[in-house]
């Protein structure tokens, strides 16, 4: 990997693929009239991909990944030659990775060629040793999937169910609407299913949110140190959110990013996302 060429100025953002950043459950209701039991702990979701056609290699889902990451031994294995580096970004800073262009596949879907960083995976692999790379969005393309947590898996192509809402599309990332305490002004919040914790960003204005410790969060790119407390409610769509632990990140962490937090997809039974129509399903447990 010695021939890399000089940096390149492209950035990608990349989730905290972590296993456990906040501990504790949420109950969920249908409406926000009606509260249903605590959701479970959500299942990761891990997708079987074809690299260069050899494999399956288990791949972490992570819809806050701009980019699929492979790892640096499956790399060296498969002798993938990087051609720039490019800034990794994630909650805890910047970092400089290889990038490389490989044909990728899903199960037995073919993806066809798609752009990848060449990363260690410290933070996902901390939780799961298996793990050889993690599916980002740019190997998802435009057609319609659901991410099934209650199953621990990805289906591709998937028809949209009812109760679908609109969603903003910021660099590719699913972002919706959500209100703390059901009220007052909304939140851009983006779909992320790397995480399993609520994370706000802090900046000009502070969030209703009573924080009573730290988390270290462990990114791909470092770690992170979040102020940690809990959320009386959350509502989303048509979902409301009881009594979800949150983690909250102000000074230069938080500037510049065009959300106001991350919203673990986990929270969910399922989701559908239609890139087409830039609608989401959010299906409570």
């Amino acid at each position: 990997m010695e021939r890399i060429p000089p940096t390149s100025q492209s950035r990608t953002r990349a989730a905290l693929a972590l296993g456990a950043l906040l501990a504790g459950s949420a109950g969920v209701a249908a409406d926000a009239r009606e509260f249903t039991r605590s959701a479970p702990r959500a299942r990761p979701v891990i997708v079987p991909v074809r690299v260069q056609g050899v494999g399956p290699f288990p791949f972490l889902l992570d819809t806050g990944a701009d980019t699929t990451v492979v790892h640096t031994d499956l790399a060296r294995r498969l002798r993938l030659t990087p051609t720039a580096r490019i800034e990794l970004v994630t909650v805890a800073g910047a970092r400089l990775v290889p990038q490389a262009h490989v044909d990728l596949a899903i199960g037995e879907t073919a993806v066809g060629r798609v752009e990848v960083l060449i990363h260690d995976l410290a933070a996902a692999r901390a939780h799961d040793g298996r793990i050889a790379g993690i599916l980002g969005r740019n190997a998802l393309g435009s057609a319609p999937f659901t991410i099934d947590h209650e199953r621990g898996r990805l289906v591709l192509g998937t028809s949209a169910p009812r109760g679908a809402v609109r969603y903003d599309d910021r660099d590719g990332r699913p972002v919706i609407d959500a209100r703390l305490r059901c009220g007052g002004p909304p939140l851009r919040l983006a779909l992320d299913s790397g995480l399993n914790g609520l994370i706000l960003f802090e900046r000009a204005r502070a969030w209703p949110v009573v924080t009573s410790g730290r988390v270290a969060a462990l990114t791909n790119a470092g770690t992170a140190w979040l102020r940690t407390g809990r959320v009386e409610s959350l509502c989303v769509g048509r979902a409301r959110l009881l009594d979800l632990p949150v983690a909250v990140q102000g000074g230069a962490g938080a500037d510049g990013r065009p959300e106001d937090g991350l919203l673990p997809t986990g929270l969910f039974a399922r989701v559908h996302v239609d890139p087409r129509a830039k609608t989401v399903t959010l299906e409570p447990w």
